[in-house]
């Protein structure tokens, strides 16, 4: 049983059960400060931690409106949180890798797929009619439950609510890849595949037999480091063909900030790779308890032919092995093969959205569905026939080539900061 908080009176009450249970809400900062004790108790994972949400809000003023945490109590004892927030949103639907903006604006609540504390169906039910309830009250037009664990019950109950015309039709599903850290990197390696190990020690001589001397690797973690990642991923990322999605790793307020906190916190590990003395590859990543959990990548697509971001990653797995206090490796979400070559155990995640019953509602849900169903269509045309991969590398050669273009043509301002690892 969790411990006993204050209830404050921005908790506000929004069902009273027959049950066992009682629901409310925090709206407020100060409401979820409230919280604290309780949940840093219970916190698994970073994005459900308070001080990584507490921080994304600020960082992420700009769309966030306010928090949306759901508070299950139990005889006035706080059992369940479910941590969320309530955001601003435009109508974007990807098809393939490319995004379609639709004229059309609502409120969204977005949890973060962990429910800390208790988990009973009973509980679960509880926090699911607070939720519902919201949406009946017009407080949002759509909730958003962000890559929740398949293992987890909430996602039952999740995947049953909702009527024919508030249901997401469109879920999307993605295994969340991870691999176990072990006491050196020898026996890391062992666990590989034959032909993984043949593909690291290729590629590796490939790059340093190519620049005989000139290949390096700096680790960042501290505050005065910030401004030298900043200034040398953007270099990286600029180039990518994530930055051709939209995606991944930018160089703005948002990102200094949240940096900034994650080196407060002790977070951070930034790993970036220099090749003749400019930055070629990186790896960031979020260290909370014993799992390091990578945040964003890339690599100049000009040198992909040498794999720098493969050669750094093994300098990553490597520097955790010799650490001793690392137990896992997070790679997130995603398809990509270096994932699967070098994980050993993978989770689904499934992210889905549930609508108001209320005319916005029901509109933003049938705006986005013909373009996805058109997406899935596509891609599964592609799947059947065997060309999907090769549409995929060939779209994202295409992006990364785009972006270069575009990367050459600006001017990067050069940050100041220490250039020692």
């Amino acid at each position: 049983m969790l411990k006993t908080i204050s209830r404050e009176s921005s908790l506000s009450k929004c069902e009273i059960s027959p049950s066992i249970y009682r629901s409310s809400v925090a709206r407020t900062v100060e409401a979820v400060e409230a919280l604290r004790k309780v949940w840093k108790a219970t916190t698994s994972r970073i994005d459900a931690d308070i001080d990584f949400f507490l921080e994304f809000m600020r960082a992420h003023s700009d769309f966030v409106l306010r928090p949306h945490v759901v508070v299950l109590s139990k005889e006035s004892l706080v059992v369940a949180i479910l941590p969320g927030r309530l955001e601003r949103q435009s109508l974007k639907v990807r098809v393939g890798y490319k995004e379609i903006a639709l004229p059309t604006e609502y409120c969204q609540i977005t949890f973060v797929g962990q429910l800390l504390g208790e988990d009973s169906k009973e509980a679960i039910t509880e926090v699911m009619k607070s939720i519902q309830a919201s949406l009946r009250q017009k407080e949002a037009d759509v909730v958003f439950f962000h890559q929740v664990d398949s293992q987890e019950s909430l996602l039952d109950t999740v995947e049953k609510v909702g009527g024919v015309l508030t249901r997401d039709y469109f879920k999307e599903s993605e295994e969340n890849w991870r691999t176990k850290i072990p006491g050196t990197y020898e026996a890391f390696l062992k666990c590989r595949s034959s032909n993984t190990r043949y593909n690291i020690r290729r590629y590796s001589k490939r790059l340093l037999e190519a620049f005989p001397g000139k290949v390096q690797h700096k680790v960042f973690r501290d505050t005065s480091d910030i401004q030298l990642i900043l200034r040398d991923c953007e270099t990286v990322a600029a180039k990518s063909y994530h930055r051709g999605l939209g995606v991944g790793f930018v160089d703005n307020e948002a990102t200094r900030q949240f940096f900034l906190q994650a080196a407060i916190q002790g977070w951070l590990r930034s790993y970036v790779l220099y090749v003749d003395g400019r930055a070629t590859a990186f790896w960031n990543g979020l260290l909370y308890r014993r799992t390091l959990l990578i945040w964003n990548t890339a690599f100049d697509a000009e040198l992909s032919e040498l794999r720098p971001g493969l050669y750094l990653l093994q300098r990553l797995v490597e520097d955790l092995c010799a650490d001793g206090g690392v137990r896992e490796l997070d790679f997130g979400t995603g398809s990509a093969q270096y994932k699967r070559d070098m994980c050993d155990s993978s989770r689904l995640s499934v992210s889905k959205l549930l609508f108001a019953p209320t005319l916005k509602g029901v509109c933003v849900n049938a705006l986005r569905s013909p373009p996805l169903a058109f997406s899935q269509a596509a891609k599964w045309i592609l799947t059947r026939s065997g060309l999907f991969e090769k549409a995929r590398k060939r779209w994202r050669s295409r992006l990364a080539a785009t972006a270069s273009v575009e990367a050459s043509q600006k001017v990067i301002p050069v940050a100041g900061g220490r250039n020692d690892g």
